[in-house]
């Protein structure tokens, strides 16, 4: 039924043609095989047979219709019908016996590949692949080859090799026949790739070391058949790999690390005795310093004991490349491995202060960072990132130097002190000196320790008074712009520093190192004239002398006021010469209102006379310094102050006489003073006009 359907179909397109009738002619004849084994109750193998042999006639049909050409059309249709015979033929045939399916795999195999040859077809051609890779481990199925226990890795390795050999006996040019090589190529590289998976899924290290060690002999001959040097990556990876299973095989698994040290040596020595030849060169030696990092970082992970000398003899390895690359990028691979290797020996070595490793790793960086800037003459695009590093590090030690004990600390600091002191010098940049200056009393404070001086205030402020000495001797002599800056500022600085820390410390000789920075700032004011500079002068030396009046229990506290009152007045002074007219106001009002308010306040809670002539003194002196600078406030509110002084008296004299006889005198008072007023109004007018032009 089936075949009369198929020729009806040819019937029908001769009367009509129709695109769709040859592709239903060989449609209508792929349910026969079927049809007939089931009529005949064949078994497994005569199943298999019959659509075999089926598939054969339609595949060879399929040629000999492509060589007429008035049926030509037939000829695709029928080469696809023949696809289903085919595929059950083989699930029929490995249902029964291996042997069955492999042999019907080949033949499939073998018609495929001859209708290629015939007629190029790619297509075709990797059908004839996949069913010869059928047959081929079929065969390894055959209870005589099982019987041998051969590991799977073997056969998918050998028919990946086989696969990819053509490629070293024939034209290498990988463009060359696509449609015939590109397939087998394919199917090399994917089964190798299998293999490789099976045996580092299987990691069994005998069947795996030989595997790989295969590989590593087969890409090393393809890459130099070939010429291209991106694939010396292969053999290098293989070869690495291969040591790897071999150092488990042969039990050498303590000895890993000094066998795949060599192993990098031995890459980068052969990159090296490649060097002229650029890109092969590179590729060893990126090979190197890759299997470097990888085996450097197994053996932090591990921290086995004596780890760090290897890992601290494959940083170098990141210096020369770096040098024969001319590349700055390879300079952080220097101190990342030497960091490494710190700490592993650091843990060899028992050391647990956690300082000292700090220390430790910053000086690695700052010292590669120094010897890199030496000997490097190339751009370096990583030095702030390694140099900040190295500061950072160094900056989180400050902190715990501070626990430490005074020798460890002393000891810190000292190091810090003379990097510092060189890295700001090698880099000629005064702002990296700021580093020296303030490490540098942090010693000289930890260093008294030493000696039982913990009273660090005043070997550091001798410090900031070197400090400024030099750096105002370079800015008069006009010499080394910029470092004279950082000396004075860090003069300055550390003395308000220590200015601060001094009433914490306490004892009279705190008052010293405060006198001393008051000094400093009163240079610097006058130095550069600016009255504004003086401000931190004075209220330095005013701390200095109530540090002194503290110490000296005075419970006085007109004294305080007389101090403050006086360092205000020199303010109010200077201020006024650099006719700054609002400061000097504020200041001469703040700097009298402390002084006589003191007093005033004095008077009335001690209830004693003497403090009426004590304000009328210092309202005295002030009245005479506002009318020597020409000053309206410093002038009428003294006055003021003196006229409040005598009513407070004259009503704490008369408190006894009833409240009205005081409330009338004061009311005739002031009507007097008005009508005295009136009368002298010209002459009041006058000297108005004469203190206009007087300051505020």
């Amino acid at each position: 039924m089936w075949l009369l359907a198929s020729v009806y179909y040819v019937v029908s397109d001769k009367l009509y043609s129709f695109a769709l009738f040859d592709w239903a002619t060989a449609g209508a004849l792929i349910p026969i095989p079927f049809f007939l084994a089931a009529t005949l109750d064949l078994e497994n193998v005569g199943s298999t047979i019959l659509l075999l042999m089926w598939g054969i006639f339609l595949a060879v049909a399929n040629e000999a219709f492509n060589r007429i050409e008035s049926i030509r059309k037939y000829s695709l249709p029928f080469l696809l019908a023949s696809f289903p015979s085919f595929a059950v033929s083989i699930i029929t045939a490995f249902a029964y016996e291996a042997w069955l399916g492999m042999l019907a795999s080949f033949v499939i195999a073998i018609l495929f590949t001859a209708l290629h040859i015939l007629r190029t077809r790619w297509w075709l051609w990797t059908l004839a692949l996949v069913n010869f890779v059928i047959a081929y481990f079929a065969f390894f199925q055959l209870d005589f080859i099982q019987n041998l226990n051969i590991f799977i890795g073997y056969p998918i390795l050998l028919i990946g090799l086989l696969f990819l050999l053509p490629d070293l006996f024939l034209k290498k040019d990988w463009e060359h026949a696509p449609e015939h090589r590109l397939p087998v190529r394919l199917f090399g590289i994917l089964l190798s790739v299998g293999a490789i998976l099976t045996f580092v899924v299987n990691n069994e290290s005998p069947s795996a070391t030989i595997g790989f060690a295969i590989l590593t002999l087969f890409t090393a001959v393809y890459t130099l058949a070939y010429q291209r040097f991106w694939l010396a990556y292969l053999p290098t990876i293989f070869f690495a790999t291969t040591i790897l299973y071999a150092t488990d095989y042969f039990a050498l698994n303590k000895y890993w690390l000094p066998i795949f040290t060599a192993v990098t040596f031995l890459y980068f020595l052969f990159g090296l005795a490649l060097f002229k030849k650029e890109n092969w060169s590179l590729v060893f030696r990126n090979a190197s310093l890759i299997l470097g990092t990888i085996i450097s970082v197994i053996a932090f992970i591990e921290s086995d004991w004596g780890n760090g000398w290897y890992v601290l003899v494959i940083g170098f390895l990141f210096i020369i490349e770096m040098v024969l690359r001319k590349n700055g990028f390879f300079e952080i691979g220097a101190p990342i491995f030497f960091s490494i290797a710190a700490l592993l020996l650091i843990e060899d070595f028992e050391i647990d202060n956690i300082s000292t490793q700090l220390l430790i790793l910053s000086v690695i960086w700052i010292l590669s960072d120094i010897l890199a800037h030496l000997f490097y003459k190339h751009p370096r695009p990583l030095n702030i990132i390694i140099r900040g590093i190295g500061g950072l590090i160094a900056i989180i030690n400050y902190g715990f130097l501070f626990s430490e004990s005074d020798l460890t600390a002393t000891v810190g600091y000292a190091i810090y002190t003379l990097l510092w002191l060189t890295v700001s010098l090698l880099y000629r940049q005064p702002i990296l000196f700021y580093s020296f200056t303030l490490t540098l009393p942090l010693f000289a404070t930890f260093l008294f320790r030493n000696f039982g001086f913990t009273k660090w205030i005043h070997p550091v402020i001798l410090i900031a008074l070197v400090y400024y000495a030099i750096g105002f001797a370079l800015r008069s002599l006009n010499r080394l712009k910029g470092w004279d800056n950082a000396l004075l500022y860090s003069g300055l600085g550390l003395g308000v520093f220590v200015s601060i820390a001094s009433p914490i410390l306490g004892g009279l000789d705190a008052s010293i190192p405060v006198a001393v920075a008051a000094s400093l700032w009163a240079v610097e004011a006058f130095s550069k004239k600016s009255a504004w500079l003086a401000f931190p002068a004075n209220a330095l030396y005013l701390m200095s002398y109530f540090i002194l009046l503290n110490e000296l229990y005075v419970q006085e506290v007109q004294f305080f006021s007389i101090g403050a009152a006086l360092i205000g007045l020199i303010q109010h002074y200077l201020l006024t010469r650099s006719n700054s007219k609002g400061g000097a106001f504020v200041m001469g009002m703040l700097s009298q209102f402390v002084l006589l308010g003191t007093t005033y306040f004095e008077m009335i809670n001690k209830n004693e006379l003497s403090y009426f002539f004590l304000l009328f003194l210092q309202s005295l002196a002030v009245l005479i310094y506002g009318l020597v600078i020409r000053s309206r406030s410093l002038t009428f509110f003294p006055i003021g102050f003196v006229v409040l002084g005598v009513f407070t008296v004259a009503y704490s004299a008369l408190k006894e006489v009833g409240a009205i006889f005081l409330i009338g005198c004061t009311g005739i008072l002031l009507l007097g003073l008005g009508i005295l007023a009136v009368l002298l109004r010209e002459r009041i007018a006058k000297l108005g006009e004469k203190l206009s032009d007087w300051q505020a």
